[in-house]
């Protein structure tokens, strides 16, 4: 009789209701979120830096997917959903060392502008609590390999679509260039690029046909097999060499830490090694001359080591900064990030990776290796990759 009852503390009684009934109630919440991040996943597979579907003016659709994320993750957390530690010391740090490059490069006269084209990409990391929210079992994961799968055909499709169209005549490759670069990089037409030399359309998107061909390798059947195959195929067709080195060197470390027993390692990776130095410059030839790729870097390279000291190789320049050669982003982004924030923000980066060992570490031990190789490797895929691309 002396216990009081919930009538007795109406604002408990209120927070309850709030969170307990309707749309934010425990399995309701979770289904909506679970909906939302499987659209968050298959927009990003596709729709490449996301500026291809706007929804109202400069609205795109990944804005308001973003928007609605950040969103769910503040309505969630007042309902008890909890983030690991890890992940949300990787958030507390990541902005902490993000609001300290803005302060280094507002003292040093950064523009605004460009601070501001640093820091917009940089916002992306918010969805790692939102994913910690809705992934919550194997059955979810399965349903996103699933989805990354349909992306890559989805592409596929596109790419078919483009070919056949050329091959036949029925529109000339000047009438498709024209087309999409009248279009302007606003409408994410900025996603295409055109190779005049080797009459190509490369987009940016197609990095998820790498990372699909990761996953249908760790698949059993002929299905997917073939998938892979042809998956492969059509990396050959758009001949990015930057995907192949970076899938080159992804197999090279998959045989340094899969199942594999020690002297089969030795007899595999030699012979990898080789095939590479052979295979690897024949397909670079396949994307055309690329010797002014190649000296922007290496003035980029050049122009970024000149300007350091002491002061800047620990912190950076700060956001906002560039050089000459490129005053906003590099094609190297380990080159990027050293450039602004110093070999803290490199750190930072080596923290991360260094938890997703852990995580995959972790998994392995649990007998979810089938599944936890396939996302380490498309990690370790898109890091290789990011130091000759800005992925």
């Amino acid at each position: 009789p002396n216990v009081p009852s919930v009538e007795a503390t109406p604002t408990r009684n209120f927070n309850q209701r709030l969170f307990e009934s309707g749309i934010l109630r425990g399995s309701i919440r979770r289904t909506l979120g679970a909906g939302l991040m499987y659209l968050v996943i298959f927009e990003a597979a596709v729709l490449g830096s996301g500026q291809l579907v706007h929804v109202a003016g400069p609205l795109t659709l990944k804005m308001l997917l973003f928007a609605l994320s950040m969103l769910f993750v503040l309505v969630s957390l007042p309902c008890g959903e909890r983030i690991r530690m890890s992940a949300l010391l990787l958030v507390v740090s990541y902005f902490g060392s993000i609001a300290f490059s803005i302060v280094w490069g507002l003292s040093r006269d950064a523009p605004l502008d460009k601070i501001g084209i640093d820091i917009s990409p940089a916002l992306s990391f918010l969805l790692l609590p939102f994913f910690e929210i809705t992934v919550r079992n194997e059955k979810q994961v399965m349903r996103v390999i699933h989805i990354i799968m349909v992306a890559s055909g989805v592409i596929t499709c596109m790419y078919i679509a483009i070919v056949l169209s050329l091959w036949t005549g029925y529109v000339t490759y000047a009438n498709l260039a024209s087309w999409l670069g009248s279009l302007g990089p606003s409408t994410g037409m900025g996603d295409f690029l055109f190779d005049e030399s080797t009459k190509r359309v490369f987009y940016k998107g197609a990095i998820y046909l790498a990372i699909a061909l990761i996953f249908f390798l760790f698949r059993r059947g002929r299905w997917a097999k073939i998938a892979a195959l042809f998956m492969i195929l059509n990396l050959i067709a758009i001949g990015a060499r930057g995907f192949f080195l970076a899938l080159f060197l992804t197999g090279c470390f998959y045989v340094l830490i899969g199942p594999i027993r020690t002297t089969r390692k030795v007899s595999l990776i030699l012979p990898m090694v080789l095939i590479g130095a052979l295979l690897l410059p024949k397909l670079s030839l396949l994307a055309g001359d690329r010797s002014e790729s190649n000296r922007v870097r290496i003035v980029t390279l050049n122009q970024v080591l000149g300007r350091t000291n002491l002061a800047t190789t620990i912190v950076g320049d700060g956001f906002g900064f560039g050089v000459p050669e490129r005053p906003e982003h590099m094609e190297i982004v380990p080159l990027e990030i050293f450039l602004k924030q110093g070999l803290i923000g490199l750190c930072w980066w080596g923290a991360l990776f260094t938890t997703l060992i852990v995580r995959f570490r972790s998994a392995l031990r649990q007998g979810n290796a089938e599944l936890a190789y396939p996302f380490f490797l498309s990690s370790v895929f898109i890091a290789v990759e990011s130091c000759t691309n800005p992925f």
